[in-house]
C-alpha cells in the first residue's frame, strides 16, 4: 500500500480534500446531469412504449408456444445440469442463452447496420429496447450482480465449463451501456471493500443527500466518470498498486472507448441510441441506487462504529429477495446475492443487529421509494418506516431528527484522522500517495498501453478481496 503515514491526531482536512467543485467544473457537471436526465427519459420514453406493445405479442407466443413448453423447461434444466454447479440455477442458463440468441445479435447488427427509416431498423431498435431498457435492466443487472460476485468463490460454472464464468462482464455489460469488468472488479474489490466510506469510489458523503440538486448536478455528474466509466477504479487500484485488477479494467475501458470510437465515427445513429443513451440512463440508475441504499450513514457523528458496514447502509427489510432484502448483510458478508442464499443472509441479521448504532432499517420500502423520499425531503414518510432495534425506544420527533443528520454531508473540519477511523469512515490509514493530477497523468499514460495489449493481463480468482 503507499501514501503517507497519517498522524491520527491531526485534522482530517489536512489529508483528505473533497472532490473538485468549482464554477468551471460545476458547469460542466450541470450540462451533464441536464443531459443525463434527457437520455433518461428518452430511456424511459422508449421503454414504456416497448413493454406497453410487447404485452400482447407475449401473451400470442405464451399461447401458441404452449405445447413445447414443457420440452423447453426440460432442456433448459439439463443445460443447467450440464453447466451449472447449481443445477437448479434456470436464472443464468436464460440469461446466457437470452444474450447469445438475441441481445448480443441484435446489439451487433444495430453497429454494423445502416441505419434507415424502415421495418428493419425499427425492429431491432424495439428488440434492443425491450431488452436493455429499465424495465429489463434490473432482472439483467441482478444476475451480472451475482456472477460478479461468484467468481471470487470460484464461479458459477463447473470446472470444465469455467471459461463461462468470464462472459457477464464481456457478453453482458456492454450490451447495456456498462463497461467490462464492472461487477467483478470495481463493484466487489473496491466497493464492497470500502462500503460507501472515503475509500469508496462510489462514495456521496460529501453531498447533502436530501438535496436533488447535489444528485442530478454534482454527485451524478462526477460518478459518470468515476464509476460508469472507470476512471476512478482506475486510479484507485494504481494508487493501491493493485497492478493487475487496474489493468483488468483498462482492458475494459479500452474495449468500450474502443467501440464508442468506432461507432461514432462509421455509424453515429448506432453510437448515440446502443451507446450514449445506455451508458447515461444506466448511470443515473444505478447512482440512484448506490444513493438510497446507503444514504442514512450519520458521518458526523462522534460516536465509534463497531460496524461500519451497518453504519454506511440502509436496510430495507421487506424487500423481494432479488432486490437486496438484507443490504448491510450483503456487504458485511460479501454474499452473492443469489436467491438461495437469503435464507443464510436472514440467520445472519442479528450480527448486523449486534452494534453500538442504531441500524437504518426501513418497512416496506423499497429502494425507489427510499430515492425519491430522500429528494423530496420527505422526512415523516421514511419516519413511519424506521426500524428501531429491539429495545430501542425513540421519539417522532428524535427519529426525525436522527434521519435528517445521518444525510448531511460529512464535515472534515470538525474530524481527526483517527476519528474518521475509528467511525469506520475511513479503513485506509495512509493518505493518497500520488494526488490527483499525478494520477490522472498515470492513468493516460496507461490506457494507450491498454488500447495496444488489450489481454496482457487477466484477473485471477486466486488474488484476494
Amino acid at each position: 500500500m503507499g501514501g503517507v503515514e497519517v498522524d491520527p491526531s491531526q485534522p482530517a482536512s489536512t489529508y483528505y480534500m473533497k472532490p473538485w467543485h468549482n464554477p468551471a467544473i460545476n458547469s460542466v457537471y450541470f450540462v451533464i446531469g441536464a443531459f443525463s436526465i434527457a437520455c433518461m427519459a428518452t430511456q424511459k420514453l422508449m421503454d414504456t412504449f416497448v413493454v406497453a406493445t410487447a404485452k400482447p405479442l407475449f401473451m400470442g407466443l405464451e399461447i401458441l408456444l404452449m405445447p413445447f413448453k414443457s420440452s423447453y423447461l426440460k432442456a433448459e434444466k439439463a443445460l443447467a445440469a450440464e453447466l451449472m454447479k447449481d443445477g437448479d440455477d434456470l436464472p443464468q442458463i436464460r440469461f446466457l442463452l437470452s444474450h447469445v440468441f438475441i441481445i448480443i445479435p441484435t446489439f451487433v447488427s444495430l453497429c454494423i447496420m445502416k441505419w434507415e427509416a424502415n421495418i428493419a431498423t425499427a425492429a431491432l431498435l424495439w428488440v434492443y429496447t425491450l431488452a436493455q431498457g429499465p424495465t429489463a435492466l434490473f432482472s439483467v443487472a441482478g444476475l451480472g450482480h451475482i456472477a460478479g460476485h461468484a467468481y471470487w468463490a470460484g464461479g458459477l460454472f463447473k470446472k470444465q465449463y469455467s471459461f463461462l464464468n468470464n462472459w457477464p462482464q464481456w457478453g453482458s455489460l456492454p450490451m447495456h451501456g456498462r463497461f467490462p469488468e464492472n461487477d467483478r472488479l470495481c463493484h466487489v474489490l473496491c466497493h464492497h471493500k470500502y462500503c460507501n466510506n472515503l475509500d469508496d469510489v462510489e462514495c456521496h458523503l460529501w453531498y447533502n443527500r436530501s438535496s436533488a440538486f447535489d444528485f442530478f448536478f454534482k454527485y451524478n455528474p462526477r460518478l459518470l466518470v468515476l464509476r460508469q466509466w472507470h476512471v476512478g477504479y482506475t486510479m484507485k487500484f494504481a494508487n493501491e498498486r493493485r497492478w493487475k485488477h487496474a489493468f483488468g479494467v483498462l482492458k475494459g475501458q479500452a474495449f468500450m472507448f474502443a467501440l464508442g470510437a468506432a461507432l461514432a465515427t462509421l455509424n453515429p445513429l448506432a453510437f448515440l441510441f446502443v451507446f450514449v443513451i445506455p451508458t447515461f440512463a444506466t448511470n443515473l440508475i444505478y447512482n440512484s441506487g448506490e444513493w438510497a441504499m446507503h444514504g442514512f450513514s450519520n458521518p458526523n457523528s462522534t460516536v465509534d462504529s463497531q460496524n461500519h458496514i451497518v453504519k454506511n447502509c440502509t436496510i430495507l427489510v421487506d424487500e423481494t429477495p432479488q432486490r437486496e432484502a438484507f443490504h448491510a448483510v450483503h456487504h458485511a458478508f460479501n454474499t452473492s446475492m443469489s436467491t438461495p442464499r437469503k435464507v443464510d443472509e436472514q440467520k445472519r441479521m442479528h450480527q448486523v443487529y449486534e452494534t453500538a448504532d442504531i441500524p437504518f432499517a426501513f418497512a416496506k420500502t423499497e429502494w425507489k421509494d427510499c430515492f425519491t423520499r430522500l429528494l423530496g425531503g420527505k422526512f415523516e414518510e421514511m419516519e413511519a418506516c424506521f426500524v428501531l432495534p429491539e429495545g430501542v425506544n425513540m421519539k417522532k420527533e428524535d427519529k426525525i431528527a436522527l434521519l435528517k443528520q445521518s444525510v448531511e454531508p460529512i464535515d472534515l473540519s470538525k474530524k481527526t484522522c483517527g476519528e474518521l477511523t475509528s467511525t469506520g469512515l475511513l479503513v485506509n490509514k495512509r493518505s493518497p500517495a500520488i494526488d490527483g493530477l499525478v494520477l490522472y497523468t498515470l492513468y493516460m499514460l496507461l490506457l494507450p498501453l491498454a488500447l495496444s495489449v488489450p489481454f496482457l493481463f487477466s484477473p485471477s480468482s486466486e488474488s484476494k478481496l
